[in-house]
Protein backbone atom coordinates (compact mmCIF):
# COMPACT_ATOMS: atom_id res chain seq x y z
CA UNK A 1 0.00 0.00 0.00
CA UNK A 2 2.82 2.37 0.88
CA UNK A 3 4.59 1.72 -2.42
CA UNK A 4 1.35 2.30 -4.30
CA UNK A 5 0.89 5.71 -2.63
CA UNK A 6 4.47 6.68 -3.45
CA UNK A 7 3.91 5.74 -7.08
CA UNK A 8 0.64 7.71 -7.12
CA UNK A 9 2.29 10.84 -5.68
CA UNK A 10 5.14 10.48 -8.14
CA UNK A 11 2.74 10.33 -11.11
CA UNK A 12 0.72 13.26 -9.80
CA UNK A 13 3.82 15.38 -9.33
CA UNK A 14 5.15 14.39 -12.76
CA UNK A 15 1.95 15.27 -14.64
CA UNK A 16 1.51 18.46 -12.60
CA UNK A 17 4.99 19.65 -13.53
CA UNK A 18 4.42 18.58 -17.14
CA UNK A 19 1.17 20.57 -17.30
CA UNK A 20 2.89 23.57 -15.71
CA UNK A 21 5.60 23.46 -18.38
CA UNK A 22 2.95 23.17 -21.06
CA UNK A 23 1.11 26.24 -19.73
CA UNK A 24 4.40 28.12 -19.53
CA UNK A 25 5.18 27.19 -23.13
CA UNK A 26 1.75 28.44 -24.17
CA UNK A 27 2.23 31.83 -22.56
CA UNK A 28 5.92 32.34 -23.41
CA UNK A 29 7.48 29.84 -25.81
CA UNK A 30 11.21 29.54 -26.31
CA UNK A 31 12.31 31.25 -29.51
CA UNK A 32 15.96 31.06 -30.50
CA UNK A 33 17.72 34.44 -30.72
CA UNK A 34 21.09 34.87 -32.39
CA UNK A 35 23.84 36.02 -30.01
CA UNK A 36 25.31 39.48 -30.46
CA UNK A 37 28.53 39.41 -32.45
CA UNK A 38 31.54 40.72 -30.57
CA UNK A 39 33.96 43.35 -31.80
CA UNK A 40 33.52 46.11 -34.30
CA UNK A 41 31.80 45.43 -37.62
CA UNK A 42 32.22 47.22 -40.94
CA UNK A 43 29.07 47.60 -43.04
CA UNK A 44 29.83 46.69 -46.64
CA UNK A 45 26.83 48.73 -47.82
CA UNK A 46 27.24 52.18 -46.23
CA UNK A 47 30.66 51.88 -44.58
CA UNK A 48 29.45 52.45 -41.01
CA UNK A 49 31.56 51.08 -38.12
CA UNK A 50 29.27 49.54 -35.51
CA UNK A 51 28.87 46.82 -32.89
CA UNK A 52 26.14 44.20 -33.17
CA UNK A 53 24.49 42.02 -35.78
CA UNK A 54 22.92 44.71 -37.97
CA UNK A 55 24.02 48.09 -39.23
CA UNK A 56 22.19 50.90 -37.35
CA UNK A 57 22.22 53.15 -40.43
CA UNK A 58 20.99 50.93 -43.29
CA UNK A 59 19.95 47.72 -41.48
CA UNK A 60 22.19 45.34 -43.43
CA UNK A 61 23.30 42.13 -41.73
CA UNK A 62 26.83 42.17 -40.40
CA UNK A 63 27.44 38.60 -41.56
CA UNK A 64 27.34 39.46 -45.27
CA UNK A 65 29.91 37.39 -47.17
CA UNK A 66 30.50 36.05 -50.66
CA UNK A 67 27.74 33.93 -52.14
CA UNK A 68 27.87 30.19 -51.56
CA UNK A 69 25.50 27.30 -52.13
CA UNK A 70 24.16 27.84 -48.62
CA UNK A 71 22.99 31.36 -49.52
CA UNK A 72 21.19 30.00 -52.58
CA UNK A 73 19.33 27.45 -50.47
CA UNK A 74 18.51 30.09 -47.88
CA UNK A 75 17.09 32.34 -50.61
CA UNK A 76 14.87 29.53 -51.89
CA UNK A 77 13.60 28.89 -48.37
CA UNK A 78 12.86 32.60 -47.95
CA UNK A 79 10.73 32.43 -51.09
CA UNK A 80 8.46 29.91 -49.34
CA UNK A 81 8.49 31.80 -46.05
CA UNK A 82 11.05 29.63 -44.25
CA UNK A 83 13.38 32.23 -42.80
CA UNK A 84 13.68 34.30 -39.63
CA UNK A 85 9.95 35.10 -39.82
CA UNK A 86 8.97 31.55 -40.68
CA UNK A 87 5.56 30.58 -42.08
CA UNK A 88 5.68 27.01 -40.62
CA UNK A 89 6.49 28.34 -37.14
CA UNK A 90 3.68 30.92 -37.38
CA UNK A 91 1.19 28.26 -38.49
CA UNK A 92 2.30 25.95 -35.67
CA UNK A 93 1.71 28.71 -33.11
CA UNK A 94 -1.68 29.44 -34.70
CA UNK A 95 -2.70 25.85 -34.02
CA UNK A 96 -1.67 25.23 -30.41
CA UNK A 97 -1.47 28.78 -28.92
CA UNK A 98 -3.32 31.15 -31.29
CA UNK A 99 -4.62 33.60 -28.68
CA UNK A 100 -1.27 33.96 -26.92
CA UNK A 101 0.54 34.34 -30.25
CA UNK A 102 -1.84 37.08 -31.41
CA UNK A 103 -1.40 38.81 -28.05
CA UNK A 104 2.39 38.64 -28.45
CA UNK A 105 2.14 40.13 -31.93
CA UNK A 106 -0.09 42.97 -30.76
CA UNK A 107 2.15 43.57 -27.76
CA UNK A 108 5.21 44.18 -29.93
CA UNK A 109 6.81 40.73 -30.23
CA UNK A 110 6.53 40.62 -34.01
CA UNK A 111 9.86 39.44 -35.40
CA UNK A 112 9.31 35.67 -34.78
CA UNK A 113 6.03 35.61 -36.72
CA UNK A 114 5.13 36.04 -40.36
CA UNK A 115 3.13 39.23 -41.13
CA UNK A 116 -0.62 38.44 -41.00
CA UNK A 117 -1.86 40.09 -44.20
CA UNK A 118 0.92 38.52 -46.30
CA UNK A 119 0.20 35.16 -44.67
CA UNK A 120 -3.50 35.51 -45.49
CA UNK A 121 -2.77 36.04 -49.19
CA UNK A 122 -0.32 33.10 -49.25
CA UNK A 123 -2.84 30.73 -47.63
CA UNK A 124 -5.73 31.97 -49.79
CA UNK A 125 -3.68 31.40 -52.95
CA UNK A 126 -2.72 27.92 -51.70
CA UNK A 127 -6.36 27.00 -51.01
CA UNK A 128 -7.46 28.19 -54.46
CA UNK A 129 -4.59 26.31 -56.13
CA UNK A 130 -5.27 23.03 -54.33
CA UNK A 131 -9.01 23.34 -54.87
CA UNK A 132 -8.42 23.67 -58.60
CA UNK A 133 -6.10 20.67 -58.91
CA UNK A 134 -8.09 18.27 -56.70
CA UNK A 135 -10.58 16.11 -58.61
CA UNK A 136 -14.25 16.93 -58.38
CA UNK A 137 -16.60 14.32 -57.02
CA UNK A 138 -19.07 12.96 -59.50
CA UNK A 139 -22.54 14.26 -59.02
CA UNK A 140 -25.17 11.66 -58.26
CA UNK A 141 -28.05 11.85 -60.70
CA UNK A 142 -31.12 11.28 -58.61
CA UNK A 143 -34.39 10.42 -60.36
CA UNK A 144 -36.93 13.21 -60.55
CA UNK A 145 -40.52 12.13 -59.84
CA UNK A 146 -43.32 14.15 -61.42
CA UNK A 147 -46.93 13.71 -60.42
CA UNK A 148 -48.85 14.71 -63.57
CA UNK A 149 -51.73 13.10 -65.40
CA UNK A 150 -51.59 12.08 -69.01
CA UNK A 151 -53.89 14.94 -70.08
CA UNK A 152 -51.75 17.64 -68.51
CA UNK A 153 -48.39 16.29 -69.69
CA UNK A 154 -48.19 18.39 -72.84
CA UNK A 155 -49.35 21.52 -71.05
CA UNK A 156 -46.81 21.14 -68.26
CA UNK A 157 -44.04 20.39 -70.80
CA UNK A 158 -44.86 23.57 -72.71
CA UNK A 159 -44.91 25.64 -69.54
CA UNK A 160 -41.59 24.10 -68.48
CA UNK A 161 -39.97 24.92 -71.83
CA UNK A 162 -41.34 28.45 -71.61
CA UNK A 163 -39.97 28.91 -68.10
CA UNK A 164 -36.56 27.54 -69.09
CA UNK A 165 -36.37 29.81 -72.14
CA UNK A 166 -37.39 32.77 -70.00
CA UNK A 167 -34.78 32.16 -67.34
CA UNK A 168 -32.10 31.56 -69.97
CA UNK A 169 -32.76 34.85 -71.76
CA UNK A 170 -33.79 37.18 -68.95
CA UNK A 171 -31.94 36.44 -65.76
CA UNK A 172 -32.93 38.74 -62.92
CA UNK A 173 -30.60 41.40 -61.63
CA UNK A 174 -30.25 39.71 -58.24
CA UNK A 175 -29.20 36.49 -59.94
CA UNK A 176 -26.59 38.35 -61.94
CA UNK A 177 -25.40 40.08 -58.80
CA UNK A 178 -25.06 36.71 -57.02
CA UNK A 179 -23.14 35.18 -59.92
CA UNK A 180 -20.82 38.16 -60.18
CA UNK A 181 -20.20 38.15 -56.44
CA UNK A 182 -19.28 34.45 -56.34
CA UNK A 183 -17.07 34.86 -59.40
CA UNK A 184 -15.30 37.79 -57.77
CA UNK A 185 -14.98 35.95 -54.44
CA UNK A 186 -13.53 32.90 -56.17
CA UNK A 187 -10.87 35.01 -57.89
CA UNK A 188 -10.19 37.31 -54.90
CA UNK A 189 -10.46 34.98 -51.91
CA UNK A 190 -8.16 36.98 -49.64
CA UNK A 191 -10.04 40.24 -50.26
CA UNK A 192 -13.35 38.54 -49.51
CA UNK A 193 -11.97 37.26 -46.21
CA UNK A 194 -10.65 40.73 -45.38
CA UNK A 195 -14.11 42.19 -45.90
CA UNK A 196 -15.84 39.54 -43.80
CA UNK A 197 -13.36 39.75 -40.95
CA UNK A 198 -13.43 43.55 -41.00
CA UNK A 199 -17.09 43.25 -40.04
CA UNK A 200 -16.20 40.66 -37.38
CA UNK A 201 -13.47 43.00 -36.08
CA UNK A 202 -16.04 45.78 -35.67
CA UNK A 203 -18.27 43.49 -33.59
CA UNK A 204 -15.32 42.27 -31.52
CA UNK A 205 -14.11 45.83 -30.89
CA UNK A 206 -17.53 46.69 -29.47
CA UNK A 207 -17.99 43.58 -27.31
CA UNK A 208 -14.46 42.63 -26.11
CA UNK A 209 -13.36 45.84 -24.44
CA UNK A 210 -13.01 45.22 -20.70
CA UNK A 211 -11.15 41.90 -20.49
CA UNK A 212 -8.52 40.37 -18.21
CA UNK A 213 -5.86 40.34 -20.92
CA UNK A 214 -5.38 42.65 -23.89
CA UNK A 215 -8.14 45.02 -22.79
CA UNK A 216 -9.21 48.08 -24.79
CA UNK A 217 -7.75 46.97 -28.09
CA UNK A 218 -8.22 49.49 -30.87
CA UNK A 219 -10.21 48.77 -34.00
CA UNK A 220 -7.06 48.28 -36.16
CA UNK A 221 -5.73 45.83 -33.55
CA UNK A 222 -9.00 43.88 -33.70
CA UNK A 223 -8.60 43.85 -37.47
CA UNK A 224 -5.18 42.17 -37.12
CA UNK A 225 -6.72 39.70 -34.66
CA UNK A 226 -9.30 38.69 -37.25
CA UNK A 227 -6.71 38.45 -40.03
CA UNK A 228 -4.72 35.92 -37.98
CA UNK A 229 -7.91 34.00 -37.17
CA UNK A 230 -8.73 33.94 -40.89
CA UNK A 231 -5.25 32.51 -41.50
CA UNK A 232 -5.89 29.86 -38.87
CA UNK A 233 -9.20 28.80 -40.46
CA UNK A 234 -7.69 28.79 -43.93
CA UNK A 235 -4.83 26.60 -42.71
CA UNK A 236 -7.32 24.12 -41.25
CA UNK A 237 -9.12 24.03 -44.58
CA UNK A 238 -5.80 23.54 -46.35
CA UNK A 239 -5.02 20.57 -44.11
CA UNK A 240 -8.43 19.08 -44.89
CA UNK A 241 -7.79 19.36 -48.63
CA UNK A 242 -4.31 17.83 -48.31
CA UNK A 243 -5.39 14.85 -46.22
CA UNK A 244 -8.73 14.13 -47.90
CA UNK A 245 -7.69 15.18 -51.43
CA UNK A 246 -11.26 16.11 -52.22
CA UNK A 247 -12.51 19.05 -54.23
CA UNK A 248 -14.10 21.81 -52.15
CA UNK A 249 -16.42 24.50 -53.41
CA UNK A 250 -14.76 27.90 -53.31
CA UNK A 251 -18.15 29.55 -52.82
CA UNK A 252 -17.98 28.33 -49.23
CA UNK A 253 -15.71 30.65 -47.25
CA UNK A 254 -13.95 28.07 -45.10
CA UNK A 255 -15.52 24.76 -46.09
CA UNK A 256 -16.41 23.82 -42.51
CA UNK A 257 -19.58 23.93 -40.39
CA UNK A 258 -20.48 27.14 -38.60
CA UNK A 259 -20.28 25.36 -35.23
CA UNK A 260 -16.61 24.49 -35.83
CA UNK A 261 -15.84 28.13 -36.65
CA UNK A 262 -17.54 29.22 -33.40
CA UNK A 263 -15.48 26.69 -31.41
CA UNK A 264 -12.27 28.01 -33.02
CA UNK A 265 -13.25 31.59 -32.13
CA UNK A 266 -14.09 30.51 -28.59
CA UNK A 267 -10.69 28.81 -28.21
CA UNK A 268 -8.83 31.81 -29.61
CA UNK A 269 -10.68 34.40 -27.55
CA UNK A 270 -10.20 32.33 -24.40
CA UNK A 271 -6.42 32.56 -24.78
CA UNK A 272 -6.41 36.12 -26.09
CA UNK A 273 -8.65 37.80 -23.52
CA UNK A 274 -8.41 35.42 -20.53
CA UNK A 275 -12.08 35.62 -19.51
CA UNK A 276 -13.81 32.89 -17.55
CA UNK A 277 -15.77 30.26 -19.44
CA UNK A 278 -19.21 31.66 -18.54
CA UNK A 279 -18.27 35.28 -19.16
CA UNK A 280 -16.69 34.38 -22.48
CA UNK A 281 -19.77 32.40 -23.49
CA UNK A 282 -21.98 35.42 -22.77
CA UNK A 283 -19.67 37.71 -24.73
CA UNK A 284 -19.65 35.28 -27.64
CA UNK A 285 -23.45 35.28 -27.79
CA UNK A 286 -23.52 39.09 -27.84
CA UNK A 287 -20.74 39.10 -30.40
CA UNK A 288 -22.61 36.76 -32.77
CA UNK A 289 -25.86 38.68 -32.39
CA UNK A 290 -24.16 41.97 -33.21
CA UNK A 291 -22.31 40.45 -36.17
CA UNK A 292 -25.46 38.93 -37.70
CA UNK A 293 -27.36 42.17 -37.13
CA UNK A 294 -24.73 44.19 -38.99
CA UNK A 295 -24.55 41.56 -41.75
CA UNK A 296 -28.36 41.67 -42.06
CA UNK A 297 -28.36 45.47 -42.31
CA UNK A 298 -25.65 45.39 -44.98
CA UNK A 299 -27.54 42.68 -46.89
CA UNK A 300 -30.74 44.74 -46.62
CA UNK A 301 -28.93 47.78 -48.00
CA UNK A 302 -27.42 45.76 -50.87
CA UNK A 303 -30.82 44.24 -51.68
CA UNK A 304 -32.50 47.65 -51.70
CA UNK A 305 -29.75 49.06 -53.89
CA UNK A 306 -30.03 46.11 -56.28
CA UNK A 307 -33.80 46.49 -56.49
CA UNK A 308 -33.42 50.21 -57.17
CA UNK A 309 -30.91 49.50 -59.92
CA UNK A 310 -33.22 46.90 -61.47
CA UNK A 311 -36.16 49.31 -61.33
CA UNK A 312 -34.03 52.08 -62.83
CA UNK A 313 -32.89 49.84 -65.68
CA UNK A 314 -36.47 48.84 -66.50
Amino acid sequence: MHSFLRFYYFLRQFFTSLYARYCEALVRPRIAICPVSEGQQHCLNCGTIFQGNFCPMCGQNAAVRRFRWREIGHGILQLFGWSERSIPRTLWHLIYRPGYMIGDYLGGRRMPYFPPIRLLFVLAASVVLLSNITPEREAVNEPVFTFTTSDSTATSAKSLDKEESFTAEEISFLKQFEQRYFAWARDHKALELLLIHSLIALAGWRIFRKTRRNAYLTLPEHFYVQVYIACQLLFLRLLYILFSFQHVDLKDTYGMPFEIICLVLFYDYRQLFGDSWLRLLWRMLLFLLLFFFMAFMIGLFVGAFSAWRAFDVN
